[in-house]
């Protein structure tokens, strides 16, 4: 039995949002639309699906109507590309990412090493603050 991949945003969260973004249905974005009001949002997709998931390429394109992995890279390649001179889409996609990226861990303390008890005691304290 396999399991789907780890991912720390889930795929119908980052439909819902790119939809909501471009003013799209979540269905157009997994149908076989490919006028240009549907086919950029479902690359931002792609592209914010690889970024924020560690979901494979088939995997997800089986999540946008069962698209090919190629077609995944190539969207995935075609926002890489325009975000360098569109700032209007590189703006959405900052705010996307903003909007679903999960917050980050709290800085983990380092874990407080117990020393054995042979190294207590008044000669353990003194070789530690005799100068090397």
């Amino acid at each position: 039995m396999t399991t789907a991949p780890v991912s720390r945003v889930s795929m119908d969260a980052i439909k819902a949002a790119v939809a909501a973004e471009w003013w799209v249905r979540v269905r157009d974005l997994e149908s076989d639309r490919r006028d240009r009001s549907v086919s950029r949002p479902r690359q931002v997709a792609f592209y914010l699906a690889k970024d924020l998931t560690r979901c494979s390429l088939p995997h997800i394109g089986r999540h946008f109507g069962f698209r090919d992995h190629t077609t995944v890279m190539h969207g995935i390649r075609r926002i890489g590309a325009l975000l360098q001179s569109d700032t209007d889409l590189a703006a959405a996609v900052a705010r996307l990412r903003a909007q679903l990226a999960p917050e980050p861990p709290p800085p983990a303390e380092p874990p407080h090493e117990a020393q054995p008890a042979f190294f207590h005691g008044p000669l353990f304290d003194v070789a530690q603050r005799v100068p090397a």
